[in-house]
């Protein structure tokens, strides 16, 4: 009785957390004139399919999904360098103002986006990188980086310092045994932190809004709420695009499963 009321409470909770992504689909197939149905349609019995091609007709989706991956991806790759360097000075060295620094990091993450995008909107403005690419990804680098610091952080604080103090008697500079042994060790951890990143930027509405004035780069969450009307929103195709928005996260969640789940020093210290 206690496994079958465990189980039981799983799938009620795991029905509850997929209801609206199956909402999101079922409604990406339904007729526009009967999303606005009393009671709703739960269940699809006539799925229209061409609701995904008439969604991308009038709207270059798949340049905004472009887009959104060059974004997101260049976040990603400079985020992660800067702040893997910066987390393992954090974590490994003792230095003046350490503590300060850490609090400064730390305290930048407490501001809303509502009352920090004007600002980045002015700074950009002067440095002529407003409508670029260049912009948005200086900009999401700099208020994604410092949840990345603390993360890593974490993350190297949990290798043993005996590891690395072995590799240096056995000739292996602190750099080498950087990339060598705590790089790979906290593989886990830098994958999960590269998501976090990836995700945030891939899903970010308001900086891309402002500071992205050309339709041809917009991302693909700005470009889906151009779907949305003053008077009349067709939600089907809302839904179809956010669908398709959807898959790249998907297939990185599929991908890097295993080392999210691994263990952080899982065979670096022999037992």
């Amino acid at each position: 009785m206690r496994k079958a009321l465990f189980y039981g409470l799983v799938i009620l909770v795991v029905l509850v957390l997929f209801f609206p992504f199956y909402w999101m689909m079922a409604t990406s197939l339904q007729r526009p004139e009967r999303t606005y149905m009393s009671p709703p349609e739960f269940l699809q019995l006539h799925p229209r399919v061409a609701n995904y091609p008439e969604a991308f007709v009038d709207k270059p989706v798949l340049r905004w999904l472009w887009n959104s991956c060059i974004v997101s991806s260049a976040t990603t790759i400079f985020c992660i360098l800067f702040s893997a360097f910066a987390a393992y000075s954090i974590s490994r060295f003792r230095y003046r103002g350490r503590t300060l620094l850490s609090i400064i990091i730390l305290s930048s993450q407490m501001f809303p986006g509502t009352l920090i995008v004007i600002p980045y909107y002015l700074l950009m403005s002067r440095l002529g990188l407003l409508d670029s690419y260049g912009g948005l990804i200086l900009t999401y680098v700099s208020f994604t980086a410092p949840f990345c610091i603390w993360s890593l952080k974490g993350f190297f604080d949990s290798i043993p310092r005996s590891i690395e103090e072995a590799s240096w008697i056995d000739g292996c500079s602190r750099l080498r045994s950087l990339f060598q042994i705590v790089f790979p060790l906290a593989l886990p951890g830098i994958i999960a932190t590269s998501l976090f990143a990836f995700l945030l930027s891939w899903h970010e509405f308001l900086f891309a809004r402002t500071l992205l004035s050309s339709i041809n780069k917009w991302t693909i969450a700005t470009g889906i709420a151009s779907y949305v009307g003053e008077y009349y929103t067709t939600w089907p195709y809302v839904m179809a695009a956010s669908t398709v928005t959807s898959i790249p996260v998907v297939i990185l969640f599929l991908v890097f499963q295993k080392y999210l789940v691994a263990g952080l020093t899982r065979g670096a210290v022999k037992q």
